[in-house]
């Protein structure tokens, strides 16, 4: 509902707020991807025109995907692609599209919480990545993001279950919630 947004729009500028995460995912018809995109999903011009009236509104657009498992059924039938060369493909270039639609952005939310069997129990179809695999895709979308000299976000939840594993190996330059 647009209305509903210009409200709440509106809210966060009343409230004194100065940075607002946009949680994308299949609420907008990307040009990489357009199958992606929920009926009634904005368009990359609306976006971009929402982007530049928060600006000016004084509100930081901040863009989110979340790339965990347990929350990526906005990926549509890349969700159950997970890990292979055309995941990467189309994270790819769904980062770089959005990266490039907000401008250069100081942040990109990557998500990654939540991605436990205990989380996906109730779940018809889960995925679960675990260990080297974890790491090694969230490496790979840090490295996306950074590559546009952006800094990455991502949830905290891996420190959890895995304290040591997380220490050691989570980038530094990671911003984590």
């Amino acid at each position: 509902d647009v209305s509903l947004w210009h409200d709440l729009r509106q809210a966060m500028v009343d409230a004194g707020l100065n940075m607002a995460v946009l949680d994308l995912g299949d609420a907008v018809a990307y040009e990489s991807h357009p199958e992606i995109a929920v009926e009634g999903a904005w368009s990359t011009a609306q976006l971009r025109a929402e982007i530049t009236r928060l600006r000016d509104a004084g509100l930081e657009p901040i863009p989110k995907l979340n790339f965990s498992t347990s929350h990526d059924a906005w990926l549509g039938p890349y969700a159950r692609c997970v890990s292979t060369d055309l995941y990467y493909e189309v994270c790819r270039g769904l980062i770089h599209e959005v990266i490039g639609l907000f401008g250069g952005p100081r942040f990109f939310h990557l998500g990654m919480d939540e991605e436990t069997a205990r989380h996906q129990r109730h779940y018809a179809y889960a995925v679960i990545r675990q260990h080297e695999l974890w790491w090694h895709d969230l490496q790979f979308l840090v490295d996306q993001v950074e590559a546009a000299d952006v800094r990455a976000w991502f949830w905290s939840d891996y420190v959890w279950d895995h304290p040591d594993a997380f220490y050691e190996q989570m980038p530094r330059s990671v911003v984590q919630s």
